[in-house]
């Protein structure tokens, strides 16, 4: 935009002060179990609704902001059209190309409230967001007529149980139903249909494809810096949700804890992963982290564990002194993530008991109803 303006001989305005203002609807109507789900979402919606309702910076006199956005869309759906007809590697360049022309496109709404940005508009950003919020509103509702039972919301799409014996059938005619409804220009995609979904908070949920594979969402269910052995045991705890339920689950969890007991765990099992940086060696709080990557430089990676004295160690240094009870707390902690799933709260208890020094055994239920 600036290039253009130079162009133009237009002057160029300064950044508006930053403003405060409201983001997209997100609402985890419910936790529990699902399935089948479904996922539909609103194609590129801020972008559509900047184009659609005309929303551009209120100094962008020249139109520069709205005319880069309709062509750059333009080319992303002919490179869409092309890909329909590829194959193999030309596929591969056309779908690389309209994925690159999206994330350009989705950035135009951060560029409306970007506080360096020359030609940022808070108030046209807040003006987009309520247009998006009242749409995917109307889309839950028109869903929720339908019969579909919805149970997350976030921001551009939804995730909802369609009614009892309802097929892929279904799925196709509400969408082509709801598009018939939603302004010109605003259009709703099929992301698909999964054989299960575990909903534990807003924007934390575990997918079951229907081949069977995992898709877990959420940085309260998995980081890069978790062990090793606690993201097997949340994939396995899911599997055991879908398909055993939660004694299955607990019965994982059970195990795990054993392992960490019984020393069987491989140190590279345990061991996370720290990045070197020069806060390493001159923060007090990464003093720990520090002696256990003397010798290392910036930018580099190194593996640690927790030794039983609490100080941290690289895991090929390894000596049988891992901090079990420190282990048997992260393993709680994960366990933790899948409270949401269960009603009543001293069920998760008795399941899933906080771990103590000795091995953990669940508490009957007989046993509980004694007090």
């Amino acid at each position: 935009m600036v290039r253009a303006y130079l162009a133009m001989g237009r002057g160029i305005p300064r950044p508006e002060l930053p403003v405060s203002y409201p983001g997209g609807y997100t609402e985890l109507r419910q936790a529990g179990v699902f399935g089948p789900v479904v996922k539909v979402d609103i194609e590129s919606l801020y972008p559509s609704i900047m184009l659609a309702y005309n929303i551009g910076p209120a100094r962008d006199g020249a139109g520069v902001f709205l005319t880069l956005l309709r062509v750059l869309t333009e080319r992303r759906l002919e490179a869409k059209e092309r890909m329909r007809s590829a194959r193999g590697a030309e596929w591969a360049y056309w779908n690389g190309r309209q994925a690159a022309l999206k994330r350009l496109i989705n950035s135009f709404y951060g560029y409306l409230g970007y506080a360096r940005a020359n030609f940022n508009d808070y108030r046209a950003a807040a003006q987009v967001t309520q247009v998006g919020q009242d749409i995917i509103k109307q889309v839950v509702g028109w869903l929720e007529e339908a019969g579909a039972t919805v149970i997350e919301v976030d921001t551009d799409g939804a995730y909802f149980v369609p009614p009892p014996g309802a097929g892929p059938e279904f799925d196709s005619a509400l969408v082509e139903d709801i598009n018939r409804r939603l302004p010109p220009g605003i259009r709703l995609a099929w992301e698909g249909r999964f054989a299960g979904m575990l909903a534990l908070k807003a924007k934390n949920y575990i997918l079951l494809t229907e081949d069977g594979s995992l898709v877990v969402k959420g940085s309260g269910l998995r980081s890069r810096r978790d062990e090793r052995f606690l993201r097997q045991f949340v994939e396995e705890a899911a599997r055991a949700f879908f398909s055993g339920g939660p004694e299955a689950a607990a019965e994982r969890y059970r195990y795990w804890l054993g392992q960490v007991e019984a020393g069987a765990l491989r140190p590279k099992d345990f061991g996370r992963l720290e990045s070197v940086t020069p806060k390493t060696f001159t923060s007090p709080n990464l003093r720990r982290l520090a002696q256990a990557a003397a010798g290392k430089h910036p930018g580099e990676r190194i593996m640690v564990y927790q030794r039983a004295d609490g100080s941290l160690a690289p895991v090929d240094a390894y000596a049988g002194d891992e901090d079990r009870a420190y282990l048997k707390r992260r393993l709680y902690d994960m366990a933790l993530r899948f409270r949401p799933l269960f009603k009543d709260p001293a069920e998760f208890d008795r399941l899933f008991p906080k771990p103590t020094a000795k091995p953990a055994r669940p508490v009957p239920a007989e046993q509980l109803r004694l007090f």
